[in-house]
């Protein structure tokens, strides 16, 4: 592994206000992000990972809906999200 060396950059498009007044619409800007290897290498083996954090996280919410405040229930709905998205 390189680490520090240069992979091929990440290519977004992404809308930006150009204007600091706000007068004008915002524009579909292309971007080019410089990626090291190290991150390349980290979403290649790690990615599965990532995704499941992304889908616990964001995909089922329960104790955003419940309103848990309890840190008991909290971490029932946790460990049973955590069961919904491994089925």
């Amino acid at each position: 592994m390189e680490g520090t060396g240069q992979a091929e950059p990440i290519y977004q498009k992404q809308w930006q206000q150009i204007d600091e007044l706000m007068e004008e619409d915002a524009h579909l800007v292309s971007l080019q992000i410089p990626q090291p290897m190290m991150l390349k290498t980290y979403f290649d083996v790690c990615g599965k990972v990532n995704q499941y954090n992304c889908k616990q996280q964001t995909g089922v919410e329960f104790e955003k809906y419940l309103h848990t405040n309890i840190w008991s229930k909290r971490i029932i709905l946790s460990l049973l999200t955590m069961v919904m998205v491994d089925s």
